[in-house]
């Protein structure tokens, strides 16, 4: 039960952070379609990127919502922080000329510095949600298990 508190919780920043995010993107598209065609990315992969963003967001944000698919959006939560984690690490070692931040709302303003702690700390808080998410459900099968016999 205490699990399952930890895991909605920790589900709901992620949540919470995703639908921020993916909507300011979509509200300041313009914007957010200006900076994506500034990225240091090749060209055949901006239009990809930048509708796949804020419909993975949107997408995570939904599995992880759904109490059946909570697995499959923490691991989706994990993956999409492993990947902007990484590319605002890039950033920070200047692997790259120039680097607007595509990110949305609050998080555009930020150093990098401060991004970066802060998307490891979403990236921590994920990936600790999967692993509650699959121990609550270990705990779960073992129950009914030991009801069944």
């Amino acid at each position: 039960m205490k699990k399952d508190i930890i895991v909605t919780l920790l589900g709901a920043v992620i949540v919470l952070t995703f639908l921020y995010t993916a909507s300011d993107k979509l509200i300041k598209f313009n914007d957010y379609t200006e900076i994506m065609g500034r990225q240091p990315l090749p060209a055949w992969s901006k239009p990809i990127l930048i509708w796949g963003i804020p419909s993975s967001e949107f997408i995570v944000s939904m599995l992880l919502f759904i109490p059946k698919t909570r697995r499959l959006g923490f691991v989706g939560a994990t993956i999409l922080m492993i990947l902007f984690t990484g590319y605002i690490g890039l950033a920070l070692i200047h692997a790259f000329k120039y680097v607007p931040c595509i990110c949305g709302g609050i998080f555009r303003n930020m150093s990098w510095e401060n991004h970066f702690l802060i998307n490891v700390a979403l990236l921590a808080i994920a990936a600790s949600g999967w692993f509650f998410n699959n121990r609550s459900t270990e705990i779960a099968k073992t129950r009914r298990n030991h009801r069944q016999v």
